[in-house]
């Protein structure tokens, strides 16, 4: 599936990396979610926050680590970007974006390529809002062509740049998840309304990527039942309950629901019926019943006497 937004899901992603791989100067605090091409099941929309108190300026630090899901065999170009809610807590802490995105090899932490790196703004140039709203990068920035192969995962790394030199402690704030309670997508964010709990943020590129084809549960059930000896050793249900206990971190949605989802869509078979024509409503043929039986009979044994009675002619 080609998808042109990865959403900042508030969900564990199927593969962390072990490292961070910008130069941060902090990432104690920093979340490590799947970034997902749908938004239904992202998880809670909420925020991570984190002070700084240092004096060296720069100092780098990183909120979000957002690792994407298998991609196909493909060359990302074009542009990128951020529609996410931030938040300074003073105009004094100088909190620029700071964006470092690079790519897996696989489910490893052997980097394949950059993307882009270590992205940083000038100070005083789109400085982060002191009230929580939507905001992107000053441009969106070119993508380093890196070939990826089938299989391997997109990291982006997200945080700000604080650019003041003072021991004053101030936090930097920044909005994720995409669905509601229920697992229902959100609106998407909009970049200059306020960051609200409604919305859900995600990266944008200018030129679609393609996520790997994900193997429908029937698919693996038969895979691994097709490869058994002549007299299977596990059963279908095995092989269903091992194919979704594997997702990380566990699954969004239980094996029961799936079937219930699935056969609640089935219309019902109609029962046969001996005539299938139907008679007009409130004329609806009776079951016979004994009495009704006797009834007839008396009726025909009364009309066969009329035509014998002379009277009757």
């Amino acid at each position: 599936m080609s998808v042109t937004k990865l959403y900042l899901t508030n969900r564990a992603p199927g593969f962390t990396p072990t490292n961070f791989r910008g130069t941060w100067n902090d990432t104690a605090s920093a979340v490590t979610k799947a970034l997902d091409g749908a938004a239904v099941w992202g998880g809670a929309s909420t925020t991570v926050a984190k002070a700084e108190t240092s004096a060296t300026n720069p100092f780098d630090v990183c909120l979000y680590r957002g690792v994407s899901g298998p991609l196909g065999a493909q060359t990302p170009s074009g542009t990128i970007d951020m529609v996410i809610g931030i938040l300074e807590s003073s105009a004094s802490a100088d909190f620029n974006w700071k964006v470092h995105v690079y790519a897996t090899q696989g489910d490893t932490d052997t980097v394949r390529g950059t993307l882009l790196s270590n992205y940083t703004e000038n100070a005083g140039t789109n400085e982060w809002p002191t009230t929580g709203t939507v905001k992107g990068l000053n441009a969106a920035q070119t993508l380093t062509g890196v070939a990826l192969t089938a299989g391997d995962r997109i990291v982006v790394e997200i945080g700000y740049r604080a650019r003041n030199a003072v021991t004053t402690s101030f936090t930097g704030t920044l909005r994720y998840g995409s669905a509601d309670a229920n697992g229902a997508a959100l609106t998407d964010a909009v970049a200059g309304n306020a960051s609200a709990a409604t919305d859900a943020m995600f990266v944008k590129f200018s030129v679609a990527i393609t996520e790997a084809v994900p193997v429908r549960v029937s698919q693996a059930v038969w895979q691994e039942v097709s490869t058994q000896a002549a007299a299977p050793t596990i059963r279908v249900s095995q092989a269903l309950w091992q194919e979704v206990s594997t997702q990380a971190p566990a699954p969004v949605i239980r094996v029961s629901q799936c079937v219930w989802q699935f056969v609640s869509r089935i219309e019902p078979i109609p029962k046969p019926t001996k005539n299938p024509k139907k008679d007009p409503p409130g004329q609806e043929k009776k079951k016979d019943t004994p009495s009704d039986r006797l009834v007839a009979k008396d009726r025909l044994a009364h009309y066969r006497s009329r035509r014998t009675d002379p009277f009757f002619g």
